[in-house]
């Protein structure tokens, strides 16, 4: 898993728990979860804080 902030056509970025998979030998992505969207590069470096975090608390969940 990792964490994406793709640019939307309004301007935002929009920051994303991404997982890759494959599929009939294809790789996928699928999201797992949206953390949040914002113009404001204050907020998006939050909503990345607490993306990583998540992750975070995921992979320690997994082992």
């Amino acid at each position: 898993m990792y964490i994406t902030s793709p640019k939307r056509k309004n301007g935002s970025l929009v920051v994303r728990i991404v997982e890759s998979y494959r599929k009939d030998g294809k790789v996928k992505n699928r999201i797992i979860k949206t953390i949040g969207q914002s113009k404001d590069l204050k907020k998006i470096e939050e909503f990345k804080l607490s993306a990583k975090r998540l992750l975070k608390k995921s992979i320690i969940r997994e082992k």
